[in-house]
């Protein structure tokens, strides 16, 4: 027995207590980060179930979801809301270092005004890459 005591008495040092200490500390950590991410990936799945949700709903015209736009509830997004007008094209713009997939390119924001309200809503046409060597221009321009 005494031969027992000697041979794992190092197990009582400072030192070994010191890191028996650490890793007791680390192991909580991992716990509480494990918690977090599950906790984040919880909150992604109720987002994904909210898009997939109102992406098989009929859209609203905009008439009926015209208060949408100045105060949203939570239930309110990923509505799908139906514009019928036209767009006003020459009043485009480019939003600058935008990034797509790792590259910075344009976001091509486009006004539409609304046939029924006469409303004008900013529409996002979509990312443009850069077409010149210094990123000063678009590729194309739809």
């Amino acid at each position: 027995m005494t031969d027992f005591r000697q041979r794992y008495s190092f197990l009582a040092s400072p030192t070994w207590i010191g890191w028996f200490a650490v890793c007791i500390l680390f192991m909580v950590v991992c716990y509480f980060l494990g918690q977090w991410q599950w906790d984040r990936r919880d909150a992604a799945l109720d987002e994904i179930g909210t898009i997939q949700a109102n992406y098989d709903q009929d859209p609203i015209s905009y008439s009926e979801a015209r208060d949408i736009f100045a105060s949203a509830d939570e239930d309110d997004e990923w509505k799908s809301v139906e514009l019928v007008g036209e767009y006003l094209a020459q009043d485009h713009l480019f939003a600058r270092n935008r990034a797509n997939s790792g590259q910075v390119g344009y976001e091509q924001v486009v006004p539409f005004r609304e046939a029924s309200t006469g409303d004008v809503v900013i529409i996002s046409r979509g990312w443009l890459a850069p077409g010149s060597e210094d990123g000063s221009l678009p590729a194309s321009e739809p």
